[in-house]
């Protein structure tokens, strides 16, 4: 939920996606007021009869599953259908690794370290093919006896014991409003989604947002065996949906059907099925095992599987991505959208779960405070800005230094009505730059994606734009420790280099406006698309600029949220101005540079995945394989760096800029945690308004009213919070 977890996916504030598709305002059988049926209305999963004369355990038969779990017309069901899937998958990747293997054998020059990595791709797939079904139900009694079990209760609190519960936290947004409400299919990972549905679902474990420790999370305890390749997780008894269903394996097996199922398939979460996890078994309602093709570095990261509301989709099918637009699915975390509050557009409320099952609990229960969160969409900042000036908005992120140094420059700052916060934090850094699609020309030139690397005077941007504060990224994983390749350096500006560069692809001519050319005169020229932002608009031109002195004609596309969205995704721009998000522990690369997620079989990008620059390159599957098989961290460290590597020597991303804190305003009535080991927030949270580890104070509000009214001042304060000095504990708040 609040807390950080393992998010497979998620879209940053600098990415604002996509926007509003018509749809009435009313709550209809299809909208955000509609309620999930019965249990009942659901096809057993495996109706009598159809497990092999009672071959399955008591508490499967008595499953009520979403439409097409089940076996009918002469098709198995679910499990039957995926365990043979499965082995068609692992046949097929055998005989790709024998074929690699072959054209290895006959080609010059391959070394001894791809055969030894084909090797062990080979044995491990080999294993998988003699080993069980994927899917399996199992009695409880079958759960193994000898587990060691772990817990970890002895972690810090996080927050405040003085929060205290109820009133609204009024949030702006300049962001496109959601295209959808759904959790998954087309056009579900938008920029809202993290407010939506990652920040407030619980995962099986979660991080401690302070010391970095694993903690319970939807699981109340764990058991890692088989040397790091099998993890064992027992749900919380009190685990439930905010509409009080309760948290079952089932939920688990339906998140499987249903990601995996064509109406709301995605490349990445097939991937994770069949690629990174070998198995999942279920021991009763309550228990389940997730099995990986040989020891894992990280299996408690790797291991938190989704869980879907089985019950919530009792009209899955065909039709889905449209009945299911604006139905808001159950959450396990403390906040879900709230019917009322919602004005399409507009607005989206999100509403205290006030039964929720974690509200007492330890980690939880001084977190998830005002009873509602107010999400209001604007397209003009400057609107944003004087709403919260005269108090109509509690608080608001500050991402141009000219709003921070001079914006704020103003009589309620001075006053000490609102209060200004440099939160430092020790989330990984995002790669936040210019992706470089080589599936269409230009860029599928390797030596034009080098000279234009050369041709970004990205330094320029981050002394004028972002006054200095801002810092160049050099790595796609910054901010992983030793899983960082830190010997990688941003190439520099260099009209010099970028034009030897375009030379070697052709363009060794200058045109009458000074730009290159091949002799022919065709025009050295590429695209950037980005979104309609005046902010977008002000870099670029300076990019542009520059960029003319290397001889590169550079056009700029700004492009409406929603349709630069697609148009990304779908590999129809030259380069995109783009971010995504990677969540600790370790860096994830390969949904977003293996080469079956840029082409088809026929050769045709493919649409909508995470592959947004058509890598194609086998050297980067193979180390992306070494990624995914690693068996002990040292292992998926030396990938990771090298894959690092790979992406730079290939030039398909420019590293952009990050910074090593976030900037936030409020009114003083918004309060913090104060307390050791949480003097503000947290340092493992990338934004702390994603915390919801703050509160509202009635009687302060009413006190600065009072004050602004009369025109007393109250102390001004701005406040720097350092990153801790220690694990898990930080020093009280700068204050300059």
């Amino acid at each position: 939920m609040n807390l950080p977890g393992r998010s497979f996916l998620r879209l940053l504030p600098f990415l604002l996606l996509p926007g509003l598709c018509s749809c009435g305002d009313s709550k209809n059988e299809q909208g955000y007021g509609w309620k999930p049926s019965a249990d009942s209305v659901m096809p057993l999963a495996f109706p009598h009869g159809e497990d092999g004369e009672g071959a399955l355990p008591d508490y499967v038969r008595a499953w009520r599953m979403p439409p097409g779990f089940a076996a009918a017309q002469g098709a198995p069901d679910f499990p039957t259908r995926w365990n043979r899937r499965v082995r068609q998958w692992v046949a097929d990747a055998l005989a790709e690794e024998d074929a690699r293997a072959a054209r290895a054998a006959s080609s010059a020059g391959d070394g001894s370290t791809a055969a030894e990595a084909s090797r062990k791709r080979r044995e491990r797939l080999l294993s998988r093919a003699a080993g069980p079904d994927y899917l399996r139900f199992l009695p409880s009694r079958e759960l193994p006896e000898n587990l060691t079990w772990e817990s970890n209760w002895g972690e810090p609190d996080i927050g405040d014991p003085r929060a205290r519960k109820g009133g609204v936290m009024r949030i702006a947004s300049a962001r496109s409003y959601p295209n959808t409400f759904r959790v998954m299919g087309p056009n579900s990972d938008n920029s809202f989604k993290g407010m939506l549905h990652d920040d407030v679902n619980m995962d099986l474990v979660m991080i401690h947002p302070g010391t970095g420790r694993f903690i319970p999370g939807l699981a109340d305890r764990w058991a890692i065996a088989d040397g790091g390749s099998t993890v064992y997780f027992h749900i919380d008894a009190a685990a439930a949906f905010s509409d009080g269903r309760p948290v079952t394996t089932r939920d688990f097996v339906a998140a499987l059907f249903l990601r995996t199922s064509e109406p709301a398939a995605s490349s990445r979460y097939t991937n994770l099925y069949l690629a990174t996890i070998s198995g999942i078994t279920i021991y009763g309602d309550k228990t389940l095992a997730v099995h990986f093709p040989a020891p894992n570095p990280m299996p408690l990261a790797n291991a938190c599987i989704p869980c879907d509301p089985a019950h919530f989709y009792s009209e899955f099918g065909p039709d889905f991505a449209e009945k299911y637009q604006w139905r808001i699915p159950p959450v396990t975390g403390g906040y879900v959208a709230d019917p009322e509050g919602i004005v399409f557009g507009r607005h989206i409320r999100m509403k205290r779960v006030r039964e929720w099952w974690a509200r007492d609990r330890r980690y939880t229960r001084y977190s998830c405070n005002v009873d509602f969160i107010d999400y209001a969409f604007y397209s003009e900042l400057q609107k944003i800005r004087e709403l919260f000036r005269i108090g109509e908005l509690d608080a608001i992120s500050v991402r141009e230094p000219e709003y921070w140094y001079e914006g704020l420059e103003i009589a309620e700052v001075h006053h000490g009505y609102i209060r200004r916060i440099q939160f430092h934090n020790i989330w990984p850094r995002s790669p936040y730059g210019f992706y470089l699609n080589c599936s269409r020309p230009p860029f599928n030139d390797v030596n034009i994606r080098l000279g234009f690397q050369h041709s970004l005077n990205i330094d320029r941007v981050i002394e004028t734009v972002f006054r200095g504060d801002y810092t160049r990224l050099h790595t796609s994983a910054t901010g992983f420790g030793e899983f960082t390749n830190n010997e990688i350096r941003a190439r520099e500006y260099s009209p010099a280099k970028a034009r030897e560069y375009f030379a070697r692809a052709g363009y060794t001519a200058v045109d009458r406006d000074g730009r290159l050319c091949t002799p022919e005169g065709k025009r050295l020229e590429a695209e950037v698309s980005c979104m309609l932002d005046p902010f977008y608009a002000n870099f670029m031109a300076i990019l542009k600029e520059d960029a003319a002195r290397c001889g590169l004609e550079l056009h700029v596309e700004q492009l409406d949220n929603t349709v630069f969205y697609l148009k990304t995704m779908d590999k129809k721009v030259q380069a995109a101005v783009w971010n995504w998000a990677f969540t600790p522990p370790i860096p994830i690369f390969r949904e977003y540079f293996h080469s079956s997620l840029a082409f088809d079989e026929d050769g045709r990008p493919v649409l909508g995945s995470n592959n947004i620059t058509a890598t194609a390159d086998a050297q980067m599957d193979r180390l992306l394989d070494d990624e995914t098989f690693a068996v002990t961290a040292e292992a998926a460290r030396d990938a990771s760096r090298a894959i690092q590597q790979r992406i730079h020597d290939l030039g398909v991303w420019v590293p952009g800029w990050t910074t090593t804190f976030r900037r936030i305003a409020c009114w003083r009535w918004v309060q913090w945690p104060d307390c050791p080991g949480n003097r503000f927030c947290p340092p493992r949270f990338h934004d702390p308004l994603d915390s919801h580890l703050y509160w509202i104070d009635g009687d302060e509000k009413e006190r600065t009213f009072r004050a602004k009214a009369r025109g007393e001042p109250m102390p001004e304060e701005e406040l720097l919070i350092p990153v801790p000095d220690t694990e898990g504990q930080r020093g009280p708040a700068d204050r300059v």
